[in-house]
């Protein structure tokens, strides 16, 4: 796994876990989303680049524009499995949150006033 990918595993699998969304049995389909966040991040990168270092060689950017869709198209679909997106979320039957949730807390305090 890319760096990238270790880093965004660090940060999401965490919370992913806590809604009971990542097991160990999705480690593999989470991994590929973490690669697959990794390759759009690292086509953005290039595409910048291209565009800053050869504004006018159109052939050359759009190589990086299609880059970048085909590792977006990758990212949106694994992100799907995980409810990644406000749509995808709709479509899980999330398990109920713990009392000790800090966001229902948050939004309780709100309503005592």
């Amino acid at each position: 796994m890319s760096a990238a990918a270790k880093r965004k595993w660090a940060a999401l699998a965490p919370r992913l876990e806590r809604l009971g969304l990542l097991t160990e049995a999705d480690a593999d389909t989470f991994g590929a989303y973490c690669e697959a966040w990794s390759r759009y991040v690292d086509a953005c990168r290039r595409l910048r680049r291209v565009l800053r270092t050869n504004p006018e060689d159109a052939v050359s950017i759009r190589k990086a524009e299609v880059s970048v869709e085909k590792a977006e198209h990758s990212m949106r679909l694994l992100a799907m499995e995980f409810g990644l997106s406000p749509a995808a979320r709709s479509r899980i039957d999330l398990p109920p949150q713990d009392e000790d949730d800090d966001f229902e807390r948050f939004l309780s305090q709100g309503q005592e006033r």
